[in-house]
């Protein structure tokens, strides 16, 4: 390689590094811009249910008047007028073509600081039924609502994930009795397969725990041992909570995520090289983490039967392995590029496992106390 070539790899580092730290301060990961529209559809009616983070609705109705990350009893009911406004175009109801205005509107905040909002369309369905959701053009570009249309007795006729530029949906209704529920439900794979990509291409906590581990592989067979257990572990866990079988509140989970990358970080610097037994360190790790990747599926209403979970759940983890095997193909082969100056390999990881560490104390801060 010329001196201008060497040049430029000498600089790289300083670079990456200053990358890495940008990322992880400008950063919130696990922010999807993700809301649910749940429609059911009755003999004599639809039945409607929104739910959205509050944060995604705040720039429309604010709530949280004292910016405290609470929404008192006082606070709501100033609020209210404002949200009934926007609960009444929230969702669009046509059945035959015909608009169905709602009535009833209701409003609450659940426990997990969701609003929801449920509506009912009075009107008997012939056979066509039309959901669309103007709702998504005045929310965050990108913002994201997974749509499940279910007939009467629970079975889910389609699922769609509906954005700002596709925000509709229209299927036949179960009277028509025409296609069957299985054949209403192609679109739910690849909507949750460009999903899962998605979610770990913008996971920066997941993908510096990653990196964090990747810095101290010195050879191929190394990198595919670590990235195997963090596989299997982290899928484990997806599915045990998205069917329901486990349950960990986020509060919990995303601090433990941000320790994680603390601990890895620290464990660069104190033991250096490839620390003896990481494989089981990372097993553990990519257990919680995993909850970390359920977090996404669950706040969508996706963990609501073991049947209906089943497409969205393989599609979305295999959306994330997709996703997790491109960025470690990007990143190996500068990483062990870096490291064949050995005057400063050692040098470069410390000093990114420095960053890992300061990044991994500020999400841990953030989640725990903010």
């Amino acid at each position: 390689m010329n001196g201008i070539g060497d040049h430029r790899w000498k600089q790289f580092p300083g670079l990456l590094l200053s990358a890495l730290f940008g990322l992880a301060l400008s950063a919130y990961a696990h922010d999807p811009g993700l809301s649910t529209a749940r429609v059911r559809i009755q003999p004599n009616q639809v039945e409607v249910l929104l739910t959205f983070a509050r944060a995604d609705l705040e720039s429309l109705v604010p709530m949280d008047l004292d910016s405290d990350g609470k929404v008192s009893a006082a606070e709501f009911s100033a609020a209210k007028s404002g949200l009934e406004e926007l609960a009444a175009d929230a969702v669009e109801i046509r059945l035959d073509d015909q608009r169905m205005p709602p009535v009833r509107p209701q409003i609450r905040l659940d426990d997990n600081n969701n609003l929801q909002i449920q509506l009912h369309c009075v009107g008997r369905v012939a056979a066509r039924l039309g959901v669309r959701s103007p709702l998504l053009h005045r929310l965050a570009r990108g913002h994201r609502q997974f749509l499940r249309i279910e007939a009467a007795d629970g079975r889910v006729l389609i699922e769609r994930l509906l954005n700002d530029l596709s925000a509709s949906c229209e299927i036949d209704s179960p009277a028509s009795e025409v296609k069957t529920p299985a054949t209403k439900r192609v679109g739910a794979f690849p909507d949750f397969l460009r999903l899962g990509i998605h979610h770990i291409l913008t996971g920066y906590d997941h993908l510096l725990f990653l990196f964090a581990l990747l810095l101290v592989c010195r050879d191929f067979t190394s990198a595919v041992k670590m990235i195997s257990f963090f596989t299997v572990a982290h899928s484990i866990t997806l599915a045990a909570a998205a069917l329901d079988l486990v349950h960990i509140p986020g509060r919990l989970v995303e601090p433990a995520i941000a320790a994680s990358i603390v601990y890895v970080g620290l464990e660069n610097l104190v033991r250096r090289e490839a620390p003896k037994g990481r494989w089981l360190l990372t097993f553990a790790f990519g257990l919680v983490h995993g909850f970390g990747f359920a977090g996404a599926l669950r706040e969508m209403g996706v963990a609501v039967n073991s049947t209906a979970v089943v497409v969205p759940l393989v599609s979305f983890n295999l959306g994330v392995e997709l996703g997790q095997v491109a960025v470690c193909a990007l990143v190996l082969p500068l990483i062990w590029r870096l490291r064949t100056n050995t005057r400063h390999a050692q040098a470069w990881v410390s000093a990114s496992s420095a960053v890992v560490v300061m990044a991994g104390a500020y999400w841990m801060i953030e989640r725990t106390f903010l």
